[in-house]
């Protein structure tokens, strides 16, 4: 069997597999660096492998969001318990990290260069299963001292859509660290000998970035960073008012997100680069895998937009981080085309779903408004299976079907005369392309498996072709 996900999840998954395996406890002696749980009011969470014992204290009333929260050097204090308390009394759930344990537990490992975004995601998505969130919540990370290094790291390291923001309290570009950060990701730095390592700025990233300056850090280092980094905001705030501080930029986050999107439904907007380009008529909805919207998708969406066509992306991992029913996504997706097609003045509507989100599109189809449905031009499915889903889950990510999962082809079989597109890869075991239902779609077989060896121009370049064929 093919393995079904999306870059950097599986060893997420392995994580969280493994820390929902043992239900949180209390324990009664913090690890290094603070004092005990039971007198911050904190839970300490069973080993998170390379985390260590994680406090996670609970949001007054109702969950907001999730902030991941790293302590300096020296382990877990009374500056990160403050800011801490302060965000969970704000409706946070805080997670913290003692920076200390989880340098000591990457110390341990054979790994030759450190990519904390696995770590820390993994430890969001075991905690979300939790609480009471429709949809999955990208989390904000925050760090003190060498904590705010690491967590600028994780979100310029991390694929978009990971964090919701970064947060660096007493922030200075030099970290140091047992291993360098791994050679691959977008973050550089360099080496400065002794395991000390300086950043340099993270020009592409667009993750927001709010940092108050450490005091005795060379100011053009961090200026250099801070004015070239693009989200990049400078908070001037003393110590005592760091918990202040983190919140008002959490609450103008939120305030932000509330004024984007249709409604509730976790949607990524790519207008045409091009507006006279290949695109017509028509724009694309884009179904994402179960990784969410970070990489093949977010890709070839970029490509069909450079071509013309304005793509909204659908986040897949927030989307069904809850059971969606087939009725429910149908009456979204009817929204979606009804807003979208008034805002970029368009009549026809390209559906587009990868892995994940390709299985379950012949469900919702079936049962959207005949209005809609008749502004489908194309339906087309990328690495589509003989099996969907409706909520995201760990077998998915380990390429395994659940328990509960439908039969698609059967699906197929009930969808009207729509025009329809199969893209699978070679050497994909499972693909339903390839199976009787779809002998009426138009395919293409691309190299490599559920990723296609990662081309996707050509893969974007195919689905242009289709929908240009069936206008």
């Amino acid at each position: 069997m093919s393995v079904r996900k999306n870059t950097g999840t599986l060893l997420g998954a392995a994580l969280l597999a493994s820390a929902l395996a043992l239900a949180p406890e209390v324990m009664a002696a913090a690890p290094d660096g603070g004092g005990s749980a039971e007198a911050s009011g904190a839970t300490m969470m069973p080993d998170s492998g390379r985390l260590g014992a994680v406090r996670r204290y609970e949001a007054e009333g109702t969950s907001r969001d999730v902030l991941l929260l790293v302590s300096d050097e020296d382990g877990w204090d009374s500056r990160a318990e403050d800011v801490a308390a302060e965000a969970a009394a704000s409706g946070r759930t805080v997670l913290g990290i003692d920076l200390k344990a989880f340098q000591a537990g990457m110390d341990r490992t054979d790994d030759t260069c450190s990519f904390p975004v696995n770590d820390l995601e993994a430890v969001s998505q075991q905690v979300q299963k939790d609480l009471p969130y429709t949809q999955y919540r990208p989390p904000a990370v925050a760090g003190i001292g060498a904590g705010a290094a690491l967590a600028y790291a994780a979100i310029t390291e991390a694929l978009p859509g990971t964090f919701a923001a970064g947060i660096g309290l007493d922030f200075c570009p030099v970290y140091l660290a047992p291993r360098p950060f791994c050679p691959d990701a977008p973050t550089t730095t360099t080496d400065e000998g002794g395991g000390r390592y300086r950043f340099h700025a993270a020009e592409q990233s667009q993750v927001p970035w709010m940092a108050t300056p450490k005091a005795g850090c060379p100011a053009e280092s961090t200026d250099s960073v801070m004015d070239r980094t693009p989200s990049a905001v400078r908070l001037d705030a003393r110590p005592a008012r760091w918990g202040e501080a983190v919140m008002e930029s959490l609450d103008r986050l939120a305030e932000d997100d509330q004024a984007t999107g249709v409604g509730d439904i976790p949607l990524v907007e790519i207008p045409a680069e091009s507006p006279k380009g290949g695109g017509g008529d028509t724009l694309a909805i884009f179904w994402s895998g179960d990784g969410g919207w970070r990489d093949i998708d977010r890709q070839i969406g970029q490509e069909l937009a450079r071509s013309g066509m304005p793509v909204v992306g659908v986040d897949s991992l927030r989307y069904f981080w809850r059971e969606q029913r087939p009725e429910a996504i149908a009456h979204d997706l009817d929204r979606m085309i009804s807003h979208y097609t008034a805002k970029w003045g368009k009549s026809k509507v390209l559906l587009i779903g990868y892995s994940f989100g390709a299985d379950m599109l012949p469900f919702a189809i079936n049962r959207m408004p005949e209005r809609s449905r008749a502004q489908i031009g194309l339906v087309s499915l990328l690495g589509f299976a003989r099996k969907a889903d409706f909520e995201v889950g760990i077998a998915g990510w380990l390429g395994v079907d659940s328990s509960d999962s439908e039969d698609t082809l059967a699906e197929i079989a009930k969808l009207p005369a729509i025009p329809l597109q199969c893209v699978y890869g070679s050497e994909e075991e499972d693909t339903g392309c390839t199976a009787p239902e779809l002998d009426r779609a138009s395919k293409l077989r691309m190299n490599g498996g559920h990723h296609f060896d990662g081309d996707y121009k050509e893969v974007a370049s195919a689905i242009l072709g289709a929908a240009e064929a069936v206008r």
